[in-house]
């Protein structure tokens, strides 16, 4: 059995100069102290809501990594760094295991995020979960559990992360899939479920005929629908 190596954060510590790299241009340093300031704000963010949890090690792109240790050895570099000679792409590379520490959050059900259309919202919401948004005037709100249907409704939320979903599917459409060893189910399924029948579809996509292809996208693209907004950024 392979043995899967964790993340370690020590190549962090120390900047090599191949990674370093001066930026002449005011503009791109405004925007990359921008992004800094935003990384800063989400990963004290999620540093806050870990902090709560039990959980030991999370994959992201390199392994594994200890979400806590690894977003408080984070806080540090970000702070010792933001005045100096920019981050370049250890930023990105950081952005994208901070994404992945919140995308687990998010499909393992340990938050739930809503878009808000109006100024108002019910209680219970996670502090500091305010965060802007292209399609919602005032941007999205995360929540510790799901709302129920009367409190989306009555706020005009628009849940962005569903924990269960019902698809439908039709007896051909079942009976191809079992033949390429695919079972659909026909009950609700869990979002961790929808993520890795997702995976399966697409995987199998080329033990189908090339006419029935395009349908197969669209019985991908109707699990995608039924899980919301977010859904798809995160398979």
């Amino acid at each position: 059995m392979k043995t899967q190596q964790v993340k370690s954060l020590s190549t962090y510590d120390s900047f090599d100069k191949d990674f370093l790299f001066s930026l002449k241009n005011e503009g791109i340093c405004v925007q990359e102290e921008d992004q800094i300031k935003e990384l800063q704000n989400q990963v004290g963010y999620l540093l806050a809501i870990y902090s709560t949890l039990n959980i030991n090690n999370v994959r992201v792109k390199d392994g594994l990594i200890n979400p806590t240790e690894y977003l408080k050895t984070l806080t540090k570099i970000i702070v010792n760094k933001a005045s100096d000679t920019k981050f370049g792409k250890l930023l990105e590379s950081f952005a994208s295991d901070v994404e992945e520490l919140e995308k687990y959050l998010l499909i393992e059900g340990k938050l739930f995020r809503y878009g808000l259309m109006v100024d108002g919202v019910p209680l219970g919401f996670i502090a500091d979960s305010f965060k802007a948004h292209p399609k919602f005037r005032f941007g999205t709100i995360d929540y510790p559990a799901p709302l129920s249907d009367q409190q989306i409704q009555d706020c005009e939320l628009t849940p962005l992360f569903l924990d269960k979903a019902t698809i439908k599917w039709c007896a051909p459409e079942q009976k191809k899939a079992l033949e390429i060893g695919i079972n659909l189910p026909t009950m609700e399924i869990t979002y961790r479920r929808a993520i890795d029948l997702v995976h399966q579809m697409k995987a199998a996509t080329n033990k189908l005929p090339s006419a029935l292809q395009k349908h197969w996208q669209t019985m991908i693209n109707r699990i995608v629908s039924a899980f919301g907004t977010g859904f798809e950024r995160l398979i």
